[in-house]
């Protein structure tokens, strides 16, 4: 069984004695490498999918673990009590579903579980929710494994909010620790939208005796632009 550098990350922020869930389990790793360490004393493994649930099942019976280890099928918390575990894992998913699956689980989950979360895409939706349902985000990572960029998100049970759209947007904590992955990041998306705001501006300098919908569009487009590039430039100044 082997473990991507992305899976051990996501592992290295599981509280050891806590029971966990791995929602969107795949082939059933994390719990079975969790648990074989001695890291969590249970688990259990869900997935929407029956494939990968199947695939997990004897993963976890080829490593002895049938008593220690749950594999259920089910759509996200739904098929999990709240009494039995301590810590969720939801990985391998974007950011949109990883917040439904938390906005919509059982009253007994919100802002009272150890959360691990590594969502594909739309960070930021994902750090907004946490806050909304009363976690705090104690850490981050951003890193590249196999050529890929990742975040993982640690959360537990507390009360905060940030103040910048950006923070939110790109991770308070990493801005705080000066991630270099994501300064480079950052800078790149900056240079996209500088460039698509000049083409706007050019469009629109043929069109400047022409008052019609494209141009207000283009207008409130190159807008919205300028304002993604005044909010970079604030955080590179403030925390690089």
């Amino acid at each position: 069984m082997r473990l991507s550098y992305r899976m051990q990350e996501i592992m290295g922020f599981v509280t050891k004695g806590n029971r966990l869930a791995d929602i969107g389990t795949d082939h059933g790793f994390i719990p079975i490498a969790l648990v074989k360490n001695g890291i969590c004393p249970k688990a259990i493994a869900v997935d929407i999918n029956a494939g990968p649930i199947t695939v997990a099942r004897e993963h976890v019976k080829e490593a002895e673990l049938s008593d220690l280890i749950e594999c259920k099928l089910g759509d996200g918390l739904s098929v999990v009590n709240p009494d039995d575990v301590d810590t969720i894992i939801i990985a391998g998913m974007g950011g949109d579903l990883i917040s439904n699956i938390l906005e919509n689980a059982n009253e007994g989950f919100r802002g009272s579980k150890e959360l691990v979360l590594s969502p594909q895409s739309e960070p930021e939706k994902v750090r907004r929710t946490l806050h909304k349902l009363g976690y705090m985000i104690k850490a981050e990572k951003y890193f590249m494994d196999e050529g890929k960029k990742y975040n993982i998100i640690y959360a537990v049970p507390g009360s905060e909010e940030y103040c910048l759209d950006e923070e939110y947007r790109y991770g308070k904590l990493l801005l705080m620790e000066s991630n270099e992955l994501l300064e480079e990041t950052i800078r790149m998306q900056m240079v996209v939208f500088m460039s698509a705001r000049n083409r706007i501006v050019t469009n629109n300098a043929y069109m400047k005796d022409v008052e019609t919908e494209i141009v207000k569009k283009n207008k409130e487009t190159q807008a919205a632009l300028q304002k993604q590039i005044d909010g970079i430039k604030k955080i590179l100044k403030q925390y690089y």
